[in-house]
């Protein structure tokens, strides 16, 4: 960006008659400014974004039909004595065979009990400027006869520094998408649908260096299902980065006119 400013700052100075030609095409400077500021406003946002992890619950592989209660690592259990399980998917009863996207493979996530979770520490300190998305596909379990609303993604922030998840009082609660919201997607009986949660940094630094928790949650009777839990983080660049380019643009476009009107005018 510096040498597109140098080359044009330049080409003002050492104007002749050869480069007068070119000046009814610096028309088309502003829309060039435009496209530059859309450019490094938005696109490096898609640019820094990545994939931290993703969860697929193809092991510890488990027989057809049978379940296994031992969760694939560094996944950890939350709530004592219920039940966090591992179903094998070749149970034609309670989805459609092959497992329809946005799921896949064989197994999933079933969790049953009342505010049964499990948890995830995800390996990423929460920065300003980021966006931190947890996605996962949820299933609606075909023998239960009504839809399956009692599932939730949330993400939390590890404030006491355990490198463990225990919840409020010792953890910060940043937000979750759930079964019941009214922007939540349902799937039909024994189909899955993909439902996330976002959440952007900005400017505030107030949980800055905190380690970002996954914590998966059936908080109500029931079972919850879930497959390809997948966490991603972008960066959005900063508005100070991108006033000073467009500051910098609008500056060299009215500095090219002013000479315009000067030349005509002659």
């Amino acid at each position: 960006m510096i040498l597109i400013f140098v080359i044009l700052a330049r080409a003002d100075r050492h104007e002749n008659s050869a480069t007068a030609v070119v000046r009814n095409g610096q028309k088309c400077l502003p829309v060039l400014g435009i496209l530059l500021v859309s450019f490094f406003a938005f696109g490096s946002r898609d640019a820094e974004a990545g994939i931290v992890f993703t969860e697929t619950w193809e092991s510890p592989v488990v027989a057809a039909n049978s379940t296994t209660t031992l969760l694939p690592a560094p996944w950890g259990e939350f709530t004592g004595g219920a039940m966090s399980s591992i179903l094998h998917a070749a149970d034609a009863n309670r989805f459609a065979q092959p497992l329809p996207s946005p799921a896949g493979g064989n197994q999933v996530l079933e969790l049953a009990g009342t505010n049964t979770g499990i948890f995830r520490m995800s390996g990423e300190a929460l920065q300003i400027n980021s966006i931190f998305t947890l996605s996962a596909a949820i299933g609606n379990d075909a023998t239960l006869g009504a839809a399956n609303e009692f599932w939730s993604l949330q993400l939390w922030a590890d404030t006491n520094g355990s490198s463990s998840f225990e919840g409020s009082g010792s953890d910060t609660f940043i937000g979750q998408q759930f079964g019941s919201s009214s922007t939540a997607v349902t799937a039909a009986e024994g189909q899955w649908a993909l439902n996330s949660f976002s959440f952007e940094t900005g400017g505030d630094d107030s949980l800055s260096g905190q380690e970002l928790i996954v914590f998966l949650n059936n908080f109500d009777t029931g079972s919850s299902y879930y497959d390809n839990v997948s966490l991603s983080v972008s960066t959005v660049p900063e508005p100070s980065s991108v006033c000073i380019l467009s500051v910098g643009l609008l500056a060299l476009i009215v500095g090219r006119r002013r000479r315009e009107a000067h030349l005509d005018v002659c």
